[in-house]
């Protein structure tokens, strides 16, 4: 899994979809600065 898909995992879960999933989780590493890593796997 990416960083992201690793951050998009609990929001799935809670059933977040959509346009709001991609929007929260880019929100999400935009706040810790971890952005330039979404695509790289942990």
């Amino acid at each position: 899994m990416t960083v992201e898909s690793n951050v998009a995992f609990g929001l799935k879960q809670e059933g977040v979809k959509g346009s709001d999933l991609t929007d929260r989780v880019s929100n999400a590493l935009q706040l810790v600065q971890m952005a330039k890593f979404a695509k790289r796997k942990p």
